[in-house]
């Protein structure tokens, strides 16, 4: 099904099929669809629900929002507004300018940032996450984990991996389940504190 406005909204609920939808100005809505979805707008919001099947998401200066796209791969852009997810498969995600935050992501994944900050709750696989100025937290990792900032504090939590953690200016804490797991990893800041935390004794 491809759907197109000049600018007006695009509003699509349960619908088993593959969507191309795209408007200038407007805000898209999409909830209950089976297939992949492909969504565009230039100025307004983008709204998902639960996806089940691929989903591209680009908007030039809008929110990304997304409840569940479980097992599947999701492309987000946003040139400004902030970008809200729930639960996808794997995701690489870009902002030019807001705040990003994702609940759970069960594969591989990928997060730009171009100032604001980045919250990854729970993460299955390996995570790459990078901001010029804002802060990074990561809640748990399953995954080795690789957070970039210019001048913003990082927070890591509940790593059973390795992580390389560098910030220009700001402050690096780190939770480690094993010391076997902390003596893998590389923290480096310009001027900030570095606190690691051990778990277990293994």
């Amino acid at each position: 099904v491809r759907i197109g406005s000049g600018n007006g909204d695009i509003t699509v609920t349960g619908v088993t099929s593959r969507l191309d939808l795209n408007t200038r100005a407007g805000d898209v809505a999409v909830d209950k669809v089976n297939g992949a979805v492909r969504a565009l707008t230039k100025g307004g919001n983008l709204k998902f629900g639960q996806i089940n099947g691929d989903l591209l998401a680009r908007t030039g200066g809008g929110n990304i929002t997304l409840g569940s796209l479980q097992g599947h791969r999701l492309e987000a852009q946003t040139l400004g507004g902030n970008i809200d997810l729930g639960v996808i498969g794997s995701g690489v995600v870009q902002n030019d300018g807001g705040n990003v935050t994702l609940h759970r992501c069960t594969g591989s994944l990928n997060i730009g940032n171009g100032g604001g900050d980045i919250t990854v709750d729970e993460a299955d696989g390996p995570v790459t996450v990078s901001t010029h100025g804002g802060n990074i937290r990561v809640g748990s990792s399953k995954g080795p984990v690789v957070a970039r900032t210019g001048g913003g504090n990082i927070a890591l939590s509940k790593l059973a991996h390795g992580a390389d953690a560098r910030s220009g200016m700001g402050r690096i804490q780190a939770e480690f389940l094993a010391s076997s797991v902390a003596v893998q990893s590389t923290l480096h800041t310009g001027a900030g504190d570095i606190v690691v935390y051990v778990k277990s004794g293994v």
